[in-house]
């Protein structure tokens, strides 16, 4: 009798071992072809961030008014609900605090002056989605924009002092 229960607790324990083992290595297999597959999706088109800049810098060498700079960021297919809504926080506090004077430099391009040109991106993060953007036409200039993605779409998160922590 005790050798049969001595082969009956081996047995066990062995297929205890062995399950063990197997549930474990199933696991990790599965979780490396999930983060594969997570990882494969995060792709951010930085392109997207240069055509922006493009596109506002463009804008503003028309001399717009505030509200035309409203409904410019209101309508911007590539900019996120959450940019947008804090570009509105952020205009009416200034606005509040000095209405003659207001913010006193562009909050999408954390600048007063700026180039005409001639931007370029300098560095991508494709881990964070941070584009540095640089121009020939002004040595120092430099802008952070974040990327963030939405329904597969590269949108904007942040930029200047737009959503963008540092």
């Amino acid at each position: 009798m005790k050798n049969t229960y001595k082969t009956f607790v081996k047995t066990g324990l062995a297929l205890f071992v062995i399950l063990l083992v197997a549930c474990t290595t199933k696991t990790s297999v599965k979780n490396k072809s999930t983060d594969a597959q997570i990882e494969a999706k995060v792709f951010y088109d930085e392109k997207v961030a240069l055509e922006f800049v493009n596109s506002y810098i463009a804008f503003c060498n028309t001399l717009p008014s505030n509200v035309e700079y409203q409904h410019w960021v209101d309508t911007n297919k590539v900019l996120t609900k959450s940019f947008k809504k804090s570009y509105v926080l952020l205009m009416k506090k200034a606005e509040k605090e000095d209405p003659e004077m207001g913010l006193g430099y562009d909050p999408i391009l954390n600048a007063q002056d700026f180039p005409d040109s001639g931007f370029k991106i300098k560095d991508f993060s494709k881990h964070s989605g941070i584009v540095t953007i640089t121009s020939d036409e002004f040595s120092g200039f430099t802008l952070m924009i974040k990327l963030t993605l939405q329904n597969s779409k590269t949108m904007i998160e942040g930029s200047g002092v737009i959503n963008n922590r540092r």
